[in-house]
C-alpha cells in the first residue's frame, strides 16, 4: 500500500518547515528521522535556512555517535546532499499524476478506479444536493450515528430501541428497512415507481435495485433521486422521534419524498425536461430529454 496521499503539497523550501511539511521522500522528515529530529533545538526553522547551514563534508569527516542516530545522520547527509535550492510557488504534486500538474479529470478517474474495490465510494450524482450526497455516502458506509453504532463509539442514549416503532434496536439496516414504518414507505415507493422488489442485504444494494430498475440513463439517476429522498426522509423521521417524539405517517413521509426529489432533479437537470404533474402519477413516464 502506498503510504503518500493521491496527491501532497510541495511547498517553497524557504517557508517550508524542516520537519512538518512533506518537502522531499515520502514522509515528513520528523517521521523519517524521528531520533535527529527530538534532537533539533529550533524545530521551526525552515528548509532553506537548514541546508544553509548543514555542511555535508564537515558532517561526514566527523565521528558518528554509534547506533540508529549516527544511521540517521547518514542518511540525513545522503539526503540533503542530493537536494537544491530552487526558486517557485507551493505546488500540488502526485506520485502517478499528469506531470505532476493537478487536473480534475486525473482525480475523477482516480476516484472511480479506487470506487470499483469499495462499494459505494463513488456514488455521486449532480441531481442530488451535496449535503444528501454525503448523507448516501455516509450511509452506505456505515457511518450515521444510530444507536448502536454510538454504543460503540462509547456515547450511551439511554435505550437502544427504536424511537418510531418502539420493538426493534435502532441500526442502520433497521431504520431504513426492518422499521415497520420504513417498511410501509418503501412499499409505497415501489408501487409509485412501478418497480419489482428484490432481497436487500446492504444499503447499497437500494441503489442497485433502483438503478437497475431503469429504462435509461435519465431514469437511473430520476430513480436514484427518489432513493436518496427516501433515505434522507426517513433519517428525519427517525431524528423527530428522537429528540421531538414526533413520528409522521407513512402517507406524509410519501409525499415529502415525491416533492423533494421532484424539487431536486427540476432545479438542477440540464438538457432535461420533466413534467410536474406526471410525476405524482408515474415519475418514470416525466422525465425527457429536450
Amino acid at each position: 500500500m502506498e503510504k503518500h496521499p493521491l496527491w501532497m503539497r510541495i511547498p517553497e523550501l524557504n517557508v517550508a518547515i524542516l520537519g512538518n511539511d512533506w518537502w522531499t521522500g515520502d514522509a515528513p522528515l520528523k517521521s523519517v528521522f524521528p531520533r535527529l529530529y527530538n534532537l533539533e533545538l529550533d524545530k521551526s526553522c525552515s528548509v532553506e535556512e537548514k541546508l544553509r547551514s548543514f555542511d555535508t563534508h564537515r558532517e561526514r569527516r566527523g565521528d558518528y555517535r554509534a547506533g540508529r542516530i549516527g544511521e540517521e545522520l547518514v542518511r540525513l547527509a545522503d539526503l540533503l546532499a542530493l537536494t537544491q535550492l530552487t526558486n517557485g510557488d507551493d505546488k500540488w504534486s502526485c506520485p502517478d499524476g499528469p506531470k505532476d500538474c493537478f487536473t480534475v479529470k486525473w482525480m475523477q478517474k482516480k476516484v472511480k478506479g479506487i470506487s470499483h474495490q469499495v462499494s459505494g465510494l463513488n456514488r455521486w450524482k449532480n441531481w442530488i444536493p451535496k449535503k444528501i450526497n454525503i448523507f448516501v455516502w455516509r450511509l452506505i458506509n456505515n457511518r450515521i450515528a444510530v444507536k448502536t453504532i454510538l454504543e460503540k463509539m462509547g456515547i450511551h442514549h439511554g435505550s437502544a430501541i427504536c424511537e418510531v416503532c418502539k420493538v426493534g434496536v435502532e441500526s442502520i439496516f433497521h431504520v431504513f428497512k426492518d422499521c415497520v414504518l420504513a417498511k410501509e414507505v418503501w412499499a409505497k415507493v415501489q408501487a409509485w415507481l412501478s418497480i419489482n422488489s428484490r432481497d436487500i442485504v446492504s444499503m447499497d444494494d437500494f441503489f442497485r435495485w433502483l438503478e437497475e430498475a431503469a429504462d435509461d440513463c435519465l431514469q437511473g439517476k430520476a430513480l436514484f433521486a427518489v432513493g436518496c429522498a427516501t433515505f434522507i426522509n426517513l433519517w428525519r423521521n427517525q431524528n423527530d422521534a428522537t429528540f421531538r417524539s414526533q413520528v409522521r405517517r407513512a402517507e406524509d413521509i410519501f409525499v415529502l419524498i415525491q416533492k423533494d426529489s421532484l424539487l431536486w432533479i427540476d432545479s438542477r437537470m440540464l438538457k432535461v425536461v420533466i413534467d410536474g404533474s406526471v410525476w405524482f402519477s408515474s415519475p418514470r413516464l416525466a422525465i425527457k430529454p429536450m
